[in-house]
């Protein structure tokens, strides 16, 4: 999802030691976890399809499935919040800024986010 790629992108601007993988790997489950509070039926449809979770109401089965999601990277050995590898929260501003391109553009991908969206999705991934 470009949305995910696109704020994974400024936070490795800042912090060049963290792998893009990293950061997508933290990014994609905070992005989930705002976009299926709005949006629900895709993250459910992806909790059935990629990890057969089955029998729930959609809200529990994308909660499930984004669980799952972040176990899995977990194994992989990822960080899955900002917390683990240090990023500052006081730079999140500044990221959702670069990322809205100075907040003249909203990043698309299921809803259209504007900076404040982006700063939500960040204070998600901070996970503390």
């Amino acid at each position: 999802f470009l949305t995910c790629h696109q704020i994974a992108h400024e936070i490795n601007a800042i912090y060049d030691n963290l792998a893009h993988g990293e950061t997508l790997a933290i990014v994609f489950p905070a992005w989930a976890k705002y976009m299926s509070k709005k949006v629900v039926t895709p993250f459910a449809q992806y909790a059935e399809r990629v990890f057969d979770v089955k029998g729930n109401t959609p809200e529990a089965a994308a909660e499930e499935g984004i669980r799952l999601t972040e176990e899995y990277f977990k194994s992989l050995g990822m960080p899955t919040t900002l917390a683990e590898v240090n990023v500052d929260s006081a730079l999140f501003d500044e990221m959702a800024e670069k990322c809205t391109n100075m907040g003249k553009r909203k990043l698309d991908c299921l809803l259209p986010l504007d900076k404040q969206d982006i700063i939500n999705i960040l204070n998600i991934a901070k996970g503390v």
